[in-house]
């Protein structure tokens, strides 16, 4: 690969080729095994990116293999081994996998905090590679440089590399992460306030420096922080962009999107080339999530005087193969294989039974069977601890979204669960993620803004038309909620500034926006997640227990489960206007259950998606 990469100009310096290798967002996928759907994914996960990395290893010598965090939670091993007592000792599995993959350095994300504090330190202690966080600190000083940081800030690598006539020389290679500053509000319930955060591009404008006195020769950023806006405002979550400006950083690996970067069509900003790969000049990054892609950046770098600069660079995020024999993927596996066996026992145990097939195909249509039962089994959570501290004086509405419903993650990532008996692996389909419960004390305008930000995943349509996209391209459905206890409707021919939301109604009276209720939500989003109006304040009330565990009562307690299937919301007709909506491709088996809509399949659209016709 690096016969393409070009310097910038002839010289007769001294050149050497570094390779730089890593993974993102792996999410506890090790194996290429779905444990939602109980299906092999083949080119996914941990032990198929280290095989790659081995091979891509061997064909340049001095090479790098860095990991961008979220490594810790993403599947029900990761459930099991934090909550189910399934890892009691000895190395956790997912540090025993990465020890094998023989990193370099990793950095922290958001979603490495989700089991507390304690479990995070316990967990990463095996890591026979160094953790490095600039952001996240213990006790924050009146300076970056002050902080007493939970984990270092950055690493030195002082590697012996070998230039293009074949002689040897020491690369001090500085290494720093971040992490986005929201994961201490994200987290807040379980991280007690004994966390605190910077922002990345301020912690990053006062540790390089640092790290160039202390020797770095080179500067790779692990940024758990994606490619967002180009201007840098302060506390910004997805803060590639303007980190890359920082002068004296020179190589930046992204994450926290599951995205891909380089990737075509190319970026229309100065700051961002996807045809390059580049951001403000500089190489960068970001390789998907679960392994499916392995990130790639080949430098040449030439000597001038003492110092080494970059005179060319090649990147790009490699799909890696379908898992094959190798001794990276075999000690990888190996690592894992008995909590592998132990999850699937654990998952396989039944909770109870649905009346109806629970599938998110159309939630971004409303029709959510399994948020429906998600909210269900929120209130019916809260209700009765609401009563008991004497706060169940107003309404009671719930919020929820569908966690699986496509968008970057594709096509296969979608709910789908059969009528019948529901094991404990289906229930964890539904709620992927440790969060626990709040409840919000809301007004009317706040739960009016709250579903307007749900709607601003819409696409405005123009009454009459055809051909028009439903979903904006790249909106994440994570973030359509849907709340059960009203009525309401969503004219898509306004603009979002005017107000999309119509006729809402609890009971069948109009919402006043000086009305109170209380609000049911995952933790997630009532601390600010999303940015939804009305969140990110303090709860009334909270609950120790994770949405799965709330959810398997509620289904054991049930015995049989019966999906509400009366609609919360519709589209207000638009003169016959027609949209295309993506979905899943098996979502023409469930057209029946769509009772009300004019929808009719088209046939295969872009990205492995099922297009259907939709006409309001």
């Amino acid at each position: 690969m690096f016969e393409s990469v070009q310097p910038t100009g002839a010289t007769a310096r001294t050149r050497l080729r570094l390779r730089i290798l890593a993974t993102t967002d792996l999410h506890l996928q090790l194996c290429a095994y779905d444990y939602f759907t109980g299906a092999r994914r083949p080119n996914t996960g941990l032990a198929a990116a280290a095989a790659l990395a081995q091979r891509l290893r061997r064909e340049a010598p001095n090479t790098l293999f860095f990991d961008c965090g979220d490594f810790l939670q993403g599947t029900p091993m990761a459930d099991f081994l934090a909550h189910w007592g399934g890892w009691q000792s000895g190395a956790h599995p997912m540090i025993a996998a990465m020890n094998a993959a023989r990193y370099d350095a990793a950095t922290l994300g958001n979603h490495d905090f989700d089991y507390g504090l304690g479990f995070l330190l316990r967990a990463t202690r095996a890591a026979r590679h160094p953790m490095v966080l600039a952001n996240v600190a213990t006790r924050l000083g009146p300076r970056p440089e002050c902080d007493e940081t939970l984990f270092p800030p950055y690493v030195l690598l002082r590697r012996d590399v070998t230039d293009d006539a074949g002689r040897h020389h020491e690369l001090c290679v500085g290494v720093i992460g971040f992490a986005p500053p929201q994961l201490a509000a994200w987290n807040r319930r379980r991280l007690g306030g004994r966390l605190h955060t910077r922002d990345i591009v301020e912690a990053a404008r006062a540790w390089v420096p640092r790290m160039r006195e202390a020797g770095a020769e080179l500067v790779v950023a692990l940024s758990h922080s994606g490619i967002g806006e180009s201007a840098h405002v302060c506390g910004m979550e997805n803060a590639a962009v303007p980190l890359a400006a920082v002068e004296g950083v020179d190589v930046v690996v992204a994450g926290h999107q599951h995205d891909l970067f380089p990737r075509s069509p190319t970026e229309g900003t100065p700051a961002v080339d996807g045809e390059a790969g580049t951001l403000h000049g500089k190489p960068a990054v970001m390789a998907g999530a679960q392994g499916t892609h392995l990130g790639l950046i080949d430098l040449i770098m030439e000597r001038h005087g003492r110092a080494w600069r970059i005179a060319g660079h090649q990147s790009r995020a490699l799909p890696v193969a379908p898992l094959a024999a190798g001794a990276a993927a075999s000690e990888v596996i190996a690592a894992t294989e008995a909590a592998h066996r132990a999850t699937l026992a654990h998952i396989h145990r039944p909770a109870g039974r649905s009346a109806a097939a629970l599938t998110t195909h159309f939630a971004l249509l409303g029709h959510a069977p399994t948020v429906r039962l998600l909210n269900a089994a929120q209130r019916w959570h809260m209700r009765p601890r609401l009563a008991a501290a004497g706060l169940d004086g107003l309404p009671l509405l719930s919020a929820a979204a569908s966690a699986r419903a496509g968008g970057r993650a594709g096509p296969q990532h979608y709910t789908n669960i059969p009528p019948g008996e529901i094991s404990l692996r289906h229930l964890a389909e539904i709620c992927p993620f440790p969060n626990t419960l709040a409840v919000l004390r809301i007004t009317g305008a706040d739960l009016r803004g709250w579903l307007e930000r749900a709607a601003s995943l819409f696409c405005q349509v123009t009454p009459g038309q055809t051909g028009q996209a439903l979903v904006k391209d790249g909106a994440p459905p994570y973030d359509f909620d849907i709340i059960d206890g009203i009525s309401y409707e969503i004219d898509l021919s306004r603009p979002e500034s005017e107000g999309r939301v119509v006729n809402l109604r609890r009971h069948g009276q109009p919402v006043r926006d000086d009305a109170a209720f209380l609000m049911v939500t995952n933790s997630y989003r009532a601390a600010g997640g999303g940015r939804f109006p009305g969140t990110g304040g303090e709860a009334i009330l909270e609950s120790e227990d994770t949405s799965l565990e709330i959810l398997t009562r509620f289904v054991e307690a049930h015995g049989t489960i019966v999906p509400a299937s009366f609609p919360v919301w519709r589209f207000r007709p638009l003169g016959g206007a027609e949209v295309f909506f993506d979905t899943a491709p098996g979502a023409a088996d469930h057209l029946e259950a769509l009772e009300g809509f004019d929808i009719t399949p088209e046939g295969p659209a872009p990205g492995g998606f099922m297009r259907f016709r939709l006409r309001l």
